[in-house]
């Protein structure tokens, strides 16, 4: 199992087309496929970009959106690529996202469910 490449990132959400559309729009990530459950709604949008596939899936409304302060485990998705600081920024927040902060070359986003998320243009060297 060494070496495998990722294959996907689920995120859960209880408004599956909302979350679908941010990722969409502000980071350019392409519409791949849609699931409907048995009763024909809709359970989940997968969206591809350059490397990983995004599943976008249904889940129950959590009794608040407020996240914990950060704990083990998973804590952000970073997407890689070039960017416009500025108008990543404006996206979001018409989208109905927020900023979360900023590393010289990466910058952190919520997105409208609370998630963290985040675009970086950092270069990993072959020998790192």
């Amino acid at each position: 199992m060494r070496g495998r490449p990722l294959h996907h990132i689920a995120l859960g959400t209880p408004r599956v087309e909302v979350l679908a559309a941010f990722y969409e729009e502000v980071l350019g990530l392409k519409r791949i496929r849609s699931h409907q459950d048995s009763t024909n709604e809709l359970r989940s949008i997968w969206l591809r970009s350059d490397t990983v596939v995004l599943m976008v899936e249904r889940t129950a409304y959590l009794e608040s959106m407020e996240h914990e302060p950060l704990r083990s485990g998973w804590a952000t998705l970073i997407f890689g690529g070039t960017f416009d600081p500025l108008a990543l920024t404006q996206d979001v927040q018409r989208l109905g996202g927020a900023e979360d902060g900023a590393t010289d070359y990466t910058y952190y986003f919520r997105d409208p469910d609370g998630n963290r998320f985040g675009v970086s243009s950092y270069v990993f060297e072959d020998n790192a």
